[in-house]
This record gives C-alpha cells, sequence and structure tokens, in this order.
C-alpha cells in the first residue's frame, strides 16, 4: 500500500528487460491481452506491479480492481476495490456490485478471449472468475493465494480444479501445494519489494507514533474512537515526550476519517508523503501492513476490533495460534495482539507506552523482525510472476 518510488521502479524495470529479453522476440505486433482481478487496495498495488512488468514487454492489460490497476490498464473493467467487500455478511449493494463486475468480466472473456488471466488475493471473488476463464480454455493464474493453511483448507480443491499455477509468497506454501500436487512455485513476497528498512538511531524525547485503522471505512469507523482514546491517554501520561501521532489512510476513504482527533495528523498513503519507514512505533490492523510494518523493523501493536458475528465465525475458523502473519512466521509473539475484548484504549496505550519508555526492549523487538525480511526474500516476485507469465503465454494465441 506504499507508492511506489520513481526510482525503485527504473531500476525494477531495466531488471525484468536483462532477465527477459529472451521472449520478446517471439511476441506478435499484437499486444497479447492479460486480464488480471484484484479487490483490494494491497493486492491491487502488487497486481498494478506485476501489471507494470508485462507491459514494458509489449502485453496489453485489462483489469477489475483499483486506481493504481486502472491507470495500467488499457481497458479497466470495473472498479472492485471500492466496494469494500469485507467479512461473512457483505451488504446488499457489495453483492450486487460484485455480481454486475462478474457479468462485465464473463463477457469480456467470450468477446475478447486473453492469452491468460492473473488473479491476485480476493478469492472469494477471483474462483468464480477463474472458473469462468477455466470454461473457455482461458489459461489462470493465482498470485497471493488464500492462507488454506489458517482456516477453510476445502478452497484448496477448486484451485485444484481452476487454477493453472499458483505463484506463493510465503515459503511453507510449496509444501502444502506439493503434496496437493498442484503446480505451484515460490517467487518471494511482494512486500519485501517495497517496504523500507527503518535504521536503528536514537530516541530522545520525541517519538512519531503510526495508527494504521485499515482499508474499509466501515472497519476505520470502528476504530477511530479507539485511536483517539489512545493518542490521548498517551499524551496524558507522558507530558514529558514530545510524542506525535498519524494516521495512514487512503485519500478514497477521506470521508471514513472525519471523526479523527485534530491531534492526530493525517498520512494520505497515495501520496507517499511519509514512509512507514519514518515513524518509531506503529498501532495497527491485523492484516497486510502488519507484515509490512515488521519488514520495515517498525514495533507494533496489533488491534482489531469487528462485529460479534465476523468474529464468532473466524473465532470457529482460524486454526493458528496467532493471527498477526509476523507473529505466526516466528511462531511467537512478537507484535501483542490485542483483539476484539482486549483491544480497549488503555490496553493498547500501555502496550505502546511500554515500547517508548523500554528501549532495550525495543532494540529486541528490532532484532527479532529482521529475520521476517530473510524469510521472506527474494526480492523481486512481481518481476518473477511476470516472467512466468510471459514464459507461458509467449506463443499462445
Amino acid at each position: 500500500m506504499i507508492v511506489m518510488i520513481n526510482q525503485y521502479e527504473q531500476n525494477l524495470s531495466s531488471k525484468v528487460i536483462n532477465n527477459t529479453s529472451r521472449y520478446i522476440g517471439t511476441i506478435s505486433n499484437r499486444a497479447k491481452k492479460i486480464f488480471i482481478s484484484a479487490g483490494d487496495p494491497s493486492g491491487d498495488l502488487h497486481a498494478a506491479m506485476v501489471a507494470e512488468k508485462l507491459k514494458i514487454h509489449g502485453f496489453a492489460i485489462s483489469s477489475v480492481g483499483g486506481e493504481k490497476l486502472k491507470d495500467v490498464s488499457e481497458d479497466f473493467i470495473a472498479d472492485t476495490v471500492s466496494l469494500e467487500t469485507f467479512g461473512f455478511m457483505l451488504s446488499f449493494a457489495s453483492v450486487l456490485g460484485l455480481y454486475g463486475v462478474f457479468k462485465k468480466v464473463k463477457d469480456y472473456f467470450r468477446t475478447q478471449k486473453p492469452a491468460a488471466a492473473l488473479l491476485v488475493d480476493f478469492y472469494g471473488f477471483n474462483i468464480k472468475i477463474a472458473e469462468a476463464a477455466s470454461k473457455l480454455s482461458i489459461p489462470v493464474y493465482y498470485y497471493i493465494p488464500p492462507q488454506v493453511w489458517a482456516s477453510r483448507y476445502g478452497r484448496i480443491e477448486n484451485i485444484k480444479k481452476y487454477i493453472n499455477k499458483v505463484f506463493l509468497t510465503l515459503p511453507f506454501e510449496e509444501e502444502i501445494y506439493r503434496k496437493e500436487k498442484i503446480k505451484a512455485i515460490y517467487v518471494g513476497n511482494p512486500l519485501v519489494e517495497i517496504a523500507e528498512e527503518k535504521e536503528d538511531s536514537p530516541q530522545g524525547d520525541t517519538v512519531k507514533i503510526g495508527f494504521f485503522p485499515g482499508s474499509r471505512s466501515h472497519v476505520i469507523k470502528r476504530h477511530i474512537g479507539i485511536i483517539n482514546d489512545v493518542a490521548e491517554i498517551i499524551k496524558r501520561k507522558l507530558p514529558h515526550k514530545k510524542v506525535s501521532f498519524h494516521l495512514f489512510g487512503l485519500k478514497n476513504l477521506n470521508r471514513a476519517y472525519t471523526s479523527i482527533s485534530s491531534s492526530i495528523g493525517i498520512v494520505y498513503e497515495d501520496d507517499g508523503a511519509m514512509k512507514k519507514s519514518d515513524i518509531d512505533i506503529a498501532m495497527s490492523v491485523s492484516g497486510t501492513v502488519a507484515t509490512e510494518l515488521a519488514l520495515c523493523k517498525i514495533p507494533t501493536v496489533i488491534f482489531y476490533k469487528i462485529g460479534w458475528l465476523n468474529a464468532m465465525v473466524l473465532k470457529k475458523l482460524i486454526k493458528t495460534k496467532y493471527v498477526a502473519l509476523p507473529n505466526i512466521l516466528l511462531d511467537y509473539e512478537v507484535f501483542p495482539e490485542c483483539l476484539q475484548e482486549n483491544s480497549t484504549p488503555e490496553i493498547l496505550s500501555e502496550k505502546i507506552i511500554g515500547y517508548i519508555e523500554n528501549p532495550p526492549g525495543r532494540r529486541d523487538v528490532k532484532k527479532k523482525l529482521k529475520r521476517i525480511r530473510e524469510m521472506l526474500h527474494p526480492s523481486d516476485a512481481s518481476i518473477r510472476v511476470a516472467e512466468n507469465i510471459m514464459k507461458e503465454t509467449v506463443g499462445t494465441s
């Protein structure tokens, strides 16, 4: 969810050209069409990074997703990100919206028949897209597959049925797919490409705290009150510290931040105005951003409060000891998890103050987090995905 740096993109583009030039001569003058589907802001970013690599080599991109995919697509079919689908009880508007997008994609497949379809995360919708594509003999690739090892393992049967090849982003997933005899390859984690590691520096009386309330408006609104209270408690308990608070958000969700305290500055990640690596401590939801913060080596407190029905269903489904991926990877609660009834301003502020007032403990957390980056290498996942698709689609009609 970080805006990509121009120089970084130039370097990656050069690497793609060097690594894949052997395929270019066989691509026809008429650009081959690759369809890409994503459904949330992080998936939209990762999908767009792959799309850029494919475009360098003459592939035409059609897609459903968000603003980043729209910017790199010749044919943008529909916006799925703005539908904000999340949880097990979707609104009627979200269901209707997804059905409309699905119909458009099926029509596109039938009339245009792209050379391949790349699905990024967003399992509930994307597996339907995979089924529609496979019926028309369109090769289907899955990037960032569902975490079947954490819940709903049965979803792997549909992956086996409809997906030609899976691009894995967690190293331990290889064994699962090997046992299931599904064609899959570990490409590295795309977050390693974009998350900048924070350099250790002496911390005086000035502390920057970042809040990450989620990427869907209804989740954000549920968390804003907690964030406001946490900031007030920290200011009251640490009057001798120069503490600044920064909420990281998305411009298209600006209405969700209207009730944020005036003491908390809003940083829109779309602008790249302030990198995550510029903050000292974070309080974050347990999704993709938690892994990104771990890669930046930023001590973080995990929080999440969802509706009771979603919480009850998730509690029955999730099989892992922890919910945040950094904790799962290390098999250790390196990031304190304060969920549901424990996601109170009092508990959360206590955890953050513990980070602030314990520099040795903070340094120990950073040492542990260094392992996350080592575990999720290599750092060119989007290039590897693009290379695989190019290898397998060049020469197809």
